[in-house]
């Protein structure tokens, strides 16, 4: 591989690792990390903390209290089935 040293490009830090690397002026398209291994983790950290931030929102409280009265009453349901059910 041919390297052209007077090529014009970015000396970049990884958001990971914090490891630095470089890309040319050309082929920069964003990116901010030095590898496919951490930008894997780096997305799913970030991926964490929006999921997080989500289920502190008012929508997300509602909805999981109306998903977790959904499960109450399947159990009641299935709690007074089985009550009936041995009864006879």
């Amino acid at each position: 591989m041919k390297i052209d040293f007077g090529a014009v490009g970015y000396i970049l830090t990884c958001r990971k690792c914090k490891g630095k690397f470089t890309v040319h002026a050309h082929c920069y398209r964003g990116q901010t990390y030095c590898s496919k291994s951490c930008r894997i983790e780096g997305l799913a950290v970030v991926a964490r903390q929006a999921r997080r931030r989500y289920m502190k929102s008012p929508a997300a409280l509602r909805l999981q209290r109306l998903r977790q009265n959904r499960y109450r009453q399947s159990l009641k349901k299935k709690r007074d089935a089985s009550i009936f059910h041995f009864k006879a």
